[in-house]
């Protein structure tokens, strides 16, 4: 029902090489290493969205019943407030990884290159870092943010993705909604439970909305629907 965005952020730190008997106080490696350390403890803060409320009221009744007033307080709260279960769901949620993805933009260290050889300074230095941001986290509110963090005017940032914004929440329990629910029970059973999500990952939905864009544009009986033979391959 909604889906978090993607945007790549590359610091770079250039200086003056050298060579490693006579290092400086500070080397562009250490530099940049202290500015990843600064960025990874200043995480965004955690926030139950909309998208979130929205699957704990469908999810919610089927988990764990002595977790059910947890998420009912998460299912109908409001969004310009937490109130003491929600904050006691944020804590519960934040000790697991994929739960905690859904909390808040992440950052995500995946990338570091410096140095060719193990004598020689390099006189540069990058790291990329990769966000998953929650909706209204734009490229502009992430990069002031990295600055922010690492307060090093020597260090550039910059985008160096096709950064896609998190989705629109889509609506559930209108007349498609209800559709879909219908059709995926008469498939796999009523036993099924069928419940809207926050995705915190995006290549598989970004890879078939295009298609399935394409697809609801051609009459009915025009239309082939098929699964593309790679599809192990988007996962990665």
């Amino acid at each position: 029902m909604a889906q978090k965005g993607f945007i790549s952020l590359e610091l770079k730190m250039e200086g003056v090489g050298g060579h490693s008997s006579q290092p400086p106080l500070e080397t562009n490696i250490g530099i940049l290493a202290k500015a990843v350390t600064k960025l990874e403890a200043a995480q965004f803060p955690y926030k139950i969205h909309p998208a979130v409320r929205s699957q704990y009221r469908y999810m919610g009744p089927e988990l764990p019943e002595e977790q059910q007033p947890l998420y009912a307080a998460v299912a109908f709260g409001k969004d310009d407030e937490i109130t003491p279960m929600e904050e006691k769901f944020i804590d519960v949620m934040s000790q697991n990884q994929v739960t905690r993805a859904m909390l808040h933009t992440t950052i995500a260290v995946s990338m570091f290159n410096a140095g060719v050889k193990d004598n020689v300074l390099p006189p540069a230095a990058t790291a990329v870092v990769n966000f998953r941001p929650m909706p209204g986290d734009t490229p502009e509110v992430i990069i002031q943010h990295v600055k922010d963090a690492i307060q090093d005017d020597r260090i550039t940032v910059r985008d160096i993705s096709a950064s896609t914004p998190a989705t629109n929440i889509a609506e559930v329990g209108n007349d498609a909604y209800n559709m879909l629910e219908k059709t995926i029970r008469q498939i796999w059973g009523n036993d099924l439970m069928v419940s809207p999500f926050f995705v915190i990952g995006g290549p598989i939905p970004n890879i078939f909305r295009q298609e399935i864009l394409l697809r609801m544009s051609i009459p009915s009986r025009h239309c082939n629907w098929r699964i593309p033979k790679n599809l192990k391959a988007f996962t990665g």
